[in-house]
């Protein structure tokens, strides 16, 4: 789907003035989303589209997003979900030998989840996410 330049000034006024200029990535992660979420033909446009708008103001107020901040904003749209570790349950996660039954885990959640892609999870620890989705 594309974006018109129309779509990222309107959102750039809706950040209160906050962007500074559209910065080439923005299209591209909000045409991404768009694109992935209309290739799996489910549910989630909105929530996929949010998120990458989220995204996107950070970097308009010029600002960077760590791990953690990114699952929080995923979590909150209905990407990610929290759910206790189960080696029966979630096998082939990265690092998994780190992990112990019925620590966090993030896992794909909504649109995401009826991805073919939504293998991958992340291990909520102390210091953040350490495994990438």
């Amino acid at each position: 789907m594309a974006i018109t330049d129309e779509q990222i000034s309107e959102w750039c006024a809706q950040a209160q003035g906050k962007c500074f200029g559209v910065i080439p990535q923005a299209r591209y992660v909000i045409e991404a989303a768009l694109t992935a979420a209309t290739a799996v033909a489910v549910p989630g446009v909105v929530e996929l589209t949010e998120f990458a708008k989220e995204m996107c103001r950070v970097g308009f107020d010029g600002s960077d997003a760590s791990g953690g901040e990114i699952l929080e904003a995923a979590e909150q749209h209905g990407l990610v979900r929290c759910e206790a570790y189960d080696p029966a349950v979630h096998s082939g996660i990265t690092n998994s030998e780190y992990l112990n039954p019925g620590d966090s885990i993030y896992v794909f959640a909504g649109p995401l989840a009826a991805s073919p892609s939504a293998q991958g999870m992340a291990q909520e620890t102390d210091g953040g996410s350490s495994n990438a989705l």
